[in-house]
């Protein structure tokens, strides 16, 4: 499977991904690149799941934007309180990217204080960290997994 983003580069210097705006999946001709993209987000939800982030949190579908932001960019050297935080703040109409800083670094806080005091359904991924992990090393490994899945999967994202 092959999906094609074009370059539509926003001021931040992130991608847009057009594709986050929801559209009718039949009536588009980029129907396989729509389909790409809720894999991709499948994706990125399995992990969280697998980490114990709390579905009703705000920095769950936080997390999940910047994962998908970070994973635009094509690269891990990215800076996240100019570029990440700023873009999807704005896509959610807040004025300050702390508050998006702020909720992610407490769904990792509340998932981590849950792995810790549950034995039985302990994540041995979030215990691998050893300490709670930044928001940083937190959204940075989330991506490289989500990367690491798409190519055992044989799923190809690339530009045009």
């Amino acid at each position: 499977m092959r999906v094609d983003y074009e370059d539509n580069v926003s001021k931040e210097g992130l991608l847009f991904n057009p594709y986050m705006l929801g559209f009718d999946c039949a009536n588009n001709v980029d129907s396989e690149k729509y389909r790409c993209y809720v894999f991709l987000v499948g994706v990125i939800r399995e992990l969280l799941e697998e980490f114990r982030i709390n579905i009703s949190s705000k920095g769950y579908i936080y997390i999940q934007d910047c994962v998908i932001a970070i994973f635009d960019q094509r690269s891990m050297n990215i800076r996240f309180k100019t570029d990440v935080y700023p873009y999807v703040a704005s896509k959610y109409g807040i004025k300050d990217s702390a508050t998006v800083e702020h909720n992610i670094r407490n769904a990792i806080v509340a998932a981590y204080k849950l792995n810790e005091s549950d034995v039985y359904h302990n994540s041995a991924i979030m215990s691998s960290f050893g300490k709670r992990p930044t928001n940083k090393e937190f959204l940075l490994y989330v991506t490289n997994e989500v990367y690491r899945r798409l190519w055992n999967e044989s799923v190809e994202f690339t530009r045009v």
